[in-house]
């Protein structure tokens, strides 16, 4: 946990990521070896392409500026290599458990309800509620729900309208 003003971030664990990475490189190994030994064929080459770039994302994932949590006033913004996205704490209705089968369970968030009259209406109707976090950052489940509700309990009141930005 990186600890600045105002600003908390949480890392994902590495070793997941190091077991992906290691994973795709030796699927992605295994199909070329395919093409050297049988033949160039054009699933094999598809195959090794697929699984060298998982590899390259896992490894990409291990860079902590790139995938990371970060929980700031404003709201919090969930890093990937892929992706990065700033969601408002007005726009968050609530954060919970999503259970999974063998006692797993995943982080999500309900998106409070669009009331913004400049989209139409069936893109308000459209948009997707329920959303889950790539990760636990670290932390346990019931302990990132319990930091994401209190800091969105903290700095919701300063914000009253949802933003579009």
């Amino acid at each position: 946990m990186d600890r600045g003003f105002e600003v908390v971030r949480y890392f994902p664990d590495r070793g997941k990521f190091i077991t992906l990475a290691i994973g795709c490189a030796l699927l992605s190994l295994a199909c070329l070896i395919k093409v050297v030994i049988v033949g160039t064929s054009v699933a094999a080459m598809l195959g090794a392409g697929f699984f060298l770039l998982g590899s390259v994302n896992c490894l990409q994932s291990l860079d902590r500026k790139r995938c990371h949590i970060e929980l700031s006033p404003d709201g919090f913004i969930e890093r990937s290599p892929l992706r990065q996205r700033l969601v408002r704490w007005s726009e968050v209705d609530r954060f919970e458990l999503i259970p999974l089968p063998r006692s797993y369970v995943w982080v999500g968030y309900r998106l409070a309800d669009c009331d913004d009259p400049r989209l139409p209406l069936w893109v308000r109707r459209t948009r997707r509620r329920e959303v889950s976090l790539a990760d636990t950052y670290g932390l346990d489940a019931r302990e990132l729900v319990e930091q994401l509700n209190s800091w969105r309990q903290r700095f919701r009141q300063a914000q009253t309208s949802i933003s579009f930005e």
